[in-house]
């Protein structure tokens, strides 16, 4: 998602101040594309087990953003759809697989990942409602 600079002209009218916002053309603000990876990365994964559910789900099911939205009797299959949707993006442990693309000798250590049993989200009460 490229994030092109920015110049900001102010002007003083009669009705007030206005901020005329221009790109600035063959640009990249550095910044701001550091601080969109983040959310871009989680969005990608909610987006990959949103697509897994559907998938796997002989019902009808609505979607706004990363909500699911079914009607009440198909309510116990959603969430286990979820949940066995979640261990097997989980499993494949997406943050080491972007971090190997974006640093394939490895120089950068990849964050604490953690010791969670991912067979244990089948018994979880909460982890979708």
């Amino acid at each position: 998602q490229k994030k092109p600079k920015v110049s900001t002209n102010t002007v003083s009218t009669v009705l007030g101040v206005l901020n005329i916002v221009n790109w600035v053309p063959n640009s990249l603000d550095k910044l701001s594309q550091k601080n969109g990876s983040a959310p871009n990365y989680i969005h990608s994964i909610d987006s990959t087990l949103l697509l897994r559910v559907i998938d796997n789900m002989s019902v009808n099911i609505g979607v706004i953003h990363d909500c699911f939205l079914s009607h009440a009797n198909h309510g116990d299959g959603l969430q286990s759809t979820f949940k066995e949707a979640y261990i097997e993006i989980m499993k494949m442990k997406p943050l080491e697989l972007i971090g190997k693309q974006l640093d394939p000798d490895g120089t950068i250590e990849v964050p604490y990942i953690g010791t969670m049993n991912l067979d244990e989200v089948r018994n979880a009460q909460y982890i979708i409602s």
